[in-house]
C-alpha cells in the first residue's frame, strides 16, 4: 500500500537556537537571557528553553565548543580538551 510523505515540521526552537549561535558567536562579552531576547526579538522564556538546547548541544565531552552561564551572561569558551591546542595558538 502507498501512502503519501508527510512533511516534519521543523522545531521553531531550532531556529531560535541557531540565531542565539550567531548572537554568542559575535559577541565580545556574555549575553543575558534578556539581552538575547530582546537581540532575536523573542521571549525571554523561549530564550532560555533555546538556550537550554544549545546548552546539551554544546556540553563538555560533546564538542570543541562549551556553552556556560558566566558573569550575569552565557558565553561560548573552548572545551577542556582543546585548552592545551587553544594554548599553543
Amino acid at each position: 500500500m502507498e501512502r503519501p510523505l508527510r512533511l516534519v515540521a521543523a522545531n521553531p526552537l531550532d531556529a531560535l537556537a541557531r540565531v542565539l549561535e550567531g548572537l554568542l558567536v559575535v559577541a565580545s562579552q556574555p549575553l543575558s537571557a534578556d539581552e538575547l531576547a530582546e537581540a532575536a526579538a523573542e521571549d525571554v522564556e523561549r530564550v532560555e528553553t533555546a538556550l537550554g538546547l544549545l546548552a546539551e548541544r554544546y556540553a563538555e565531552g560533546r564538542s570543541g565548543i562549551v556553552l556556560e552561564q558566566v558573569a550575569g551572561g552565557w558565553a561560548f569558551r573552548a572545551s577542556r580538551d582543546a585548552a592545551e591546542a587553544c594554548g599553543r595558538l
